[in-house]
C-alpha cells in the first residue's frame, strides 16, 4: 500500500472515532441538562421484580433449605406425575428454562432451581461453599425432600 493508501485510513478512521465520541458526549452532556444532580453511572433502584419473572404460566415461586441453605426454586405441574430437575449453568438462574417449563409440565412435575448464590437463592461465603460436591448434594438433598426418590435396581 502507498502512503497515500495508509494516510486515507488513519484519518478516516480518527474521523469515526472523534464523532462517535463527540455523539457520546452529546449524550452525556444531555442527561446532564435535564438532570444536573444525577449520578451517570448510579443503577436504578427496582422494589419489585419485572412483571415477566412473577408471570403464574411458569409456575408457582417457593423456597427450600438445602443443606443449611435457602434456595429458591419454581414448580409447575402435577407433583404425582414423573420429577424433571432443571439446572442453569453460568451466569444464568431458574428464567432460563421457562419455555421448556411450559411445554413440559403437562407430563412432567418441573422444578427449575436457582443453584446457591443465584437469582433469589441465598449466596454463602466462601468458594468452598460453591464447590461441585455441594451442588450436588444441593440437588440430592432437595429432591429428597420433595419426596422423589428414585433407586437404581
Amino acid at each position: 500500500m502507498s502512503v497515500s493508501t495508509y494516510l486515507h485510513h488513519f484519518l478516516v478512521s480518527n474521523l469515526l472515532t472523534l464523532y462517535y465520541s463527540g455523539l457520546v458526549l452529546l449524550g452525556f452532556l444531555w442527561s446532564y441538562v435535564k438532570n444536573p444532580f444525577a449520578d451517570p453511572w448510579a443503577q436504578k433502584l427496582r422494589l419489585e421484580p419485572p412483571p415477566c419473572l412473577t408471570d403464574t404460566k411458569y409456575g408457582v415461586h417457593k423456597y427450600i433449605k438445602v443443606n443449611n441453605t435457602k434456595l429458591h426454586y419454581v414448580e409447575s405441574g402435577d407433583s404425582s406425575k414423573p420429577l424433571m430437575v432443571f439446572l442453569h449453568g453460568f451466569p444464568e438462574f431458574w428464567y432460563s428454562w421457562r419455555h421448556q417449563i411450559t411445554e413440559f409440565n403437562k407430563d412432567y412435575w418441573c422444578i427449575a432451581i436457582d443453584m446457591r448464590g443465584y437469582g433469589d437463592s441465598e449466596r454463602p461465603d466462601g468458594l468452598e461453599a460453591y464447590d461441585l460436591k455441594q451442588l450436588v448434594e444441593d440437588v440430592r438433598d432437595l429432591i429428597r425432600q420433595l419426596g422423589k426418590i428414585y433407586r437404581r435396581e
